[in-house]
């Protein structure tokens, strides 16, 4: 049953991320940079954050998806995955921290 769910999350990651995609590039195919010139708030780099959460483990991308794409609670996290709550959180933290990393890393290498 627990398979069925993780396997349940990483189709979703990746029907998601393919959606996300291509609503990217329709949307960066349809405005011009005069438009998006008085934004003082800049909007997250949402193609290169699904490139970087699609290069993680499996069962990283199904933490991701559940608490942020799901909403779901640490505990039914850990229930799904069959964890304890405390190590969901570490290796959640650990998974951000990775990300975090990854991104600032690629964001630096293009400046």
């Amino acid at each position: 049953m627990y398979a069925i769910a993780a396997n349940q999350a990483n189709a979703y990651i990746r029907k998601a991320l393919r959606r996300k995609r291509l609503l990217a590039e329709a949307v960066s195919s349809m405005s011009s940079p005069a438009a998006n010139s008085y934004d003082e708030s800049p909007e997250p780099d949402w193609p290169r954050i699904y490139a970087a959460i699609s290069k993680l483990k499996p069962e990283h991308q199904t933490i991701i998806t559940l608490r942020f794409f799901e909403n779901m609670e640490y505990e039914q996290i850990a229930i799904i995955l069959d964890s304890r709550e405390a190590t969901l959180r570490v290796t959640l933290h650990r998974i951000l921290k990775k990300l975090r990393k990854h991104l600032l890393a690629v964001s630096d290498g293009e400046a």
